[in-house]
């Protein structure tokens, strides 16, 4: 199996899948609430049948997610949410032009729903795509990022999932990938939106950061999003275009 599998806290499981083809990993992250599976974000739709197996890896069949929220509406983070047949999937209304015609009416635009809102702040970041979302989850404290800020194409720090912020903060290294056509027609990118953005979320207390790919990171998560907010683009920014 092509996923690797590490508790971040009690109830919560980051699942990250190595994509060959982008040389990097594509995360996923399964809640285990009292009431229900969650899971955010599920990966290509072409690693669904190994995403199944890595829910099961830790007890949890496809048919037992009852609740799935994407952050954003890209390819590797919503194709295999379409192998969920029980779970209510939400996404940002404004990223709902980026499914395929035929998935659209499996998804709600309504983020405000008391099935959503009971477990997560939500907050509408909009950089990454227009739709693109920010997850504070607060039994775990745990905030959910997507690819507003993200390590895409690292390797994971001692082949650990999870971090100490701090560390990881020295050892970064300028990235800006160039983006692809599709890319360019999908993906907004604002120097001055992302580093507000970053800002306002910094705010938020949370102790682990978990992003759409690579590292998970723990510890002061405030001023590692704080110092990412103060870049320009001639500094240390870890932002990905996918």
């Amino acid at each position: 199996m092509s996923y690797t599998v590490e508790r971040v806290t009690d109830h919560v499981y980051a699942l990250l899948r190595w994509d060959e083809t982008w040389q990097s990993y594509n995360n996923s992250y399964l809640i285990q609430d009292r009431e229900q599976f969650i899971l955010i974000d599920a990966g290509k739709a072409e690693h669904a049948q190994e995403l199944g197996e890595a829910l099961a890896q830790v007890g949890c069949p496809l048919e037992a997610i009852g609740l799935f929220i994407a952050t954003h509406g890209h390819r590797d983070h919503i194709g295999g949410a379409l192998g969920l047949p029980n779970a209510d999937k939400f996404i940002h209304p404004l990223d709902l032009d980026l499914l395929q015609d035929d998935w659209r009416a499996q998804f709600r635009t309504d983020l405000t729903a008391s099935s959503v809102t009971r477990h997560f702040d939500v907050h509408h970041l909009g950089d990454h795509t227009w739709g693109s979302i920010a997850l504070y989850h607060r039994a775990s404290r745990i905030l959910f990022v997507g690819d507003h800020y993200c390590f895409f194409g690292d390797e994971l720090p001692d082949e650990q999932v999870v971090a100490c912020a701090v560390r990881m903060g020295d050892l970064l290294e300028p990235y800006r990938p160039e983006m692809s056509g599709e890319e360019q027609r999908t993906t907004r990118y604002e120097l001055a939106a992302f580093n507000q953005e970053l800002s306002d979320i910094a705010r938020i207390p949370a102790a682990f950061l978990c992003t759409g790919h690579g590292v998970v990171l723990h510890g002061d998560i405030q001023s590692f999003l704080q110092r990412g907010a103060s870049m320009d683009d001639n500094e240390v920014l870890s932002y990905v275009m996918r």
